[in-house]
């Protein structure tokens, strides 16, 4: 399919009418202004919910997302997941790497740290920052 441009698969999929993964939300066109529900010929069709799916917990290019992104998506959609994602971890003073534990993976600290928001809510808690348990103080 390296041939196949994203417009060719969503078309292939909405002409067909091929069901696909709910995460993607609704195929729609776009005159780049507005949505349409109705497909038109001439428009580019996006989906309304994920562009794009992978590993639930990777962090590749989370920096670059604008709006709600991927973690703060998972937090309503999967709610046990993003408590084991964003949970746990503990510095490990042998090697000097912060490593996940039984809790969970640690990735606040992680996301602290390269400046990408883990919860949806645009101005902070006091302090400045979500605190979760387990989560190491910097």
């Amino acid at each position: 399919m390296s041939f196949w441009t994203e417009k060719d698969v969503l078309r292939f999929i909405v002409e067909r009418g091929i069901p696909y993964a709910s995460v993607y939300g609704d195929i729609v066109a776009s005159d780049g202004e507005n949505d349409y529900g109705a497909t038109l010929i001439d428009c580019k069709l996006h989906c309304t919910g994920c562009q794009r799916t992978g590993c639930m917990f990777c962090g590749f290019g989370a920096h670059l997302e604008k709006g709600e992104n991927r973690f703060e998506r998972i937090k309503h959609t999967h709610p046990k997941h993003y408590e084991f994602c964003i949970g746990g971890g503990a510095y490990d003073p042998v090697d000097g790497l912060w490593k996940p534990t039984e809790k969970g993976l640690g990735y606040a600290r992680v996301l602290d740290y390269i400046g990408v928001r883990y919860y949806f809510n645009p101005r902070p808690p006091r302090g400045g920052r979500l605190q979760v348990d387990g989560q190491m103080e910097m």
